[in-house]
């Protein structure tokens, strides 16, 4: 899927309209271990600070679809979850059900026109 924002902005005392779209990637199947709070996801690539969003049908309680998480607490296969780059690890009480997938957000494209 793909998310665009446009927003002004002010460089060297000339006006841009900005437009960044952001695609993700293809989606990776993860499971929960809510004893821990944790995801599994064998050799998952992710980074301390990455962000990722989620989705699924019924994610385990205390995630929400949709929405942008900070990777945290990285392990080789598995990974916690912050609504902060700083925050703690999100909580959660069940395993939820179905497929859950994390996606990582790509910077696709990115430019400026002159508005002033």
């Amino acid at each position: 899927f793909e998310w665009e924002k446009s927003m002004p902005a002010l460089v060297d005392d000339r006006s841009y309209d900005i437009a960044i779209i952001v695609t993700y990637d293809g989606g990776n199947v993860f499971t929960v271990t809510n004893a821990t709070n944790a995801l599994n996801h064998t050799a998952h690539g992710l980074g301390e600070g990455d962000v990722v969003l989620l989705t699924g049908p019924d994610l385990p309680n205390g995630l929400t679809a949709n929405a942008l998480y900070y990777v945290r607490d990285v392990t080789a296969d598995t990974f916690k979850l912050a609504t902060s780059r700083a925050g703690a690890a999100v909580t959660f009480s069940d395993d939820g059900t179905g497929t859950h997938k994390w996606f990582r957000p790509i910077v696709q494209h990115e430019r400026g026109v002159v508005i002033g």
